[in-house]
């Protein structure tokens, strides 16, 4: 058995370290890094959970279709990938499972930060 996981969201990284990136230099960075991926996994017939923030599935809903098409698991990566807020828990799965059209069922947060334990999910 092969279990794999990518986070696929806007690329922020530069921010941590104060340098400024684009909004669509941040997405199609994650665009391509997703295709790469998704091109591997096709090749060699294995499917991965894919933890997407909203912000970057309202971006390119072409790699959401292809995730569902070809058998992967879409998961929650909250709705934006630096900004937090509790409700976006709820929201981030309500929104990607009407994108989808799939149950989400998983969540990442950002930075494998911690989630209150007493949220409502």
């Amino acid at each position: 058995m092969i279990l794999l996981s990518f986070d696929i969201e806007e690329f922020d990284m530069p921010y941590e370290y104060q340098k400024m990136i684009e909004f669509k230099d941040q997405i199609e960075i994650s665009r391509k890094g997703t295709e790469l991926i998704l091109n591997l996994l096709q090749k060699y017939s294995i499917k991965a959970t894919f933890f997407s923030t909203v912000q970057f599935a309202l971006e390119v809903p072409e790699l959401i279709n292809r995730i569902r098409n070809e058998g992967h698991e879409l998961a929650s990566h909250t709705y934006y990938h630096s900004r937090f807020e509790e409700k976006h828990l709820e929201l981030s799965k309500q929104k990607l499972e009407e994108l989808s059209g799939m149950p989400v069922y998983g969540l990442r947060m950002p930075r494998m930060a911690d989630v209150d334990p007493n949220a409502v999910l």
